[in-house]
């Protein structure tokens, strides 16, 4: 027995010692996080979301499009990181999950988990003051609360919590009345033939007649939304996308679509 702990010892300090090495080669947070970290966070991300995300943030800021980022649904922080990360050192991010309710978690997509989230969160160096985390059902959450968390609108909204039909209309709701002029919003698992909730709650959304976002990109396993007047925009900036990606255009619900898939 002892011989087996030291060796599960060795290989946890060697494995240590290559991460700590594939860390060295990038200078900034992100970076690290976005070439090595996010592998070591429990989720379902891949390149295809990743990096045409980066693109997109980057797009903001070139155009003076200011805010936080917030997300509802975070599991064990994949995304949540990422979108800290992008936004700027002086603008916050805000959290909602139901963390150590999980008996409220009616469909189980996801388990959101505090400690784990904030270790991935400091293993990241993503600034903590900066973060609020907030334990509830999306039900019982209002956009002027998240706007308040971060101290203003947000311009990058990941809507990732319950798959059925009414949370997905209700999160949109959310991210919609808290969202900048220019933010986007990121929606999970449209395609999913697990979750056929979302991909109803989204066009039951866009049916309604006071809706203000439009869908204008799939990326991966997201389906990304703006106002409008901002979706060539984004779709602009994802023109020229092609490492490893195919770059497609189509159309979804009579909305012009860009679709990056690995």
């Amino acid at each position: 027995m002892l011989a087996k702990r030291v060796l599960k010892k060795a290989i946890r300090e060697a494995r240590g010692l290559r991460y700590r090495g594939a860390l060295a080669k990038y200078n900034t947070p992100l970076d690290q996080y976005m070439n090595v970290g996010i592998g070591q966070v429990g989720g379902w991300l891949a390149h295809d979301v990743v990096f045409p995300l980066q693109t997109l943030a980057d797009a903001q800021t070139s155009a003076g499009i200011t805010g936080g980022a917030a997300e509802i649904g975070v599991h064990h922080g994949q995304l949540f990181i990422l979108l800290a990360l992008l936004v700027g050192d002086e603008e916050r991010s805000v959290a909602i999950d139901l963390f150590e309710r999980q008996a409220e978690n009616s469909d189980g997509s996801g388990k959101g988990d505090r400690e784990i989230f904030e270790q991935n969160m400091a293993d990241a160096s993503v600034a903590r003051s900066q973060i609020e985390l907030i334990t509830a059902n999306s039900m019982d959450v209002a956009a002027e609360q998240i706007r308040e968390s971060v101290n203003g609108p947000v311009r990058l909204f990941s809507v990732d919590g319950g798959h059925t039909p009414e949370l997905t209309i209700n999160d949109l709701h959310i991210a919609e009345a808290s969202l900048a002029e220019g933010g986007l919003v990121i929606l999970d698992d449209v395609f999913s033939s697990m979750w056929p909730g979302v991909i109803e709650g989204l066009l039951t959304y866009l049916d309604l007649p006071q809706t203000l976002l439009t869908p204008f990109a799939f990326i991966g396993n997201k389906t990304l939304l703006a106002h409008p007047d901002r979706s060539q925009f984004y779709r602009d900036a994802l023109e020229g996308y092609t490492p490893y990606i195919n770059n497609r255009k189509d159309t979804f619900f009579g909305h012009p679509v860009t679709i990056l898939r690995a």
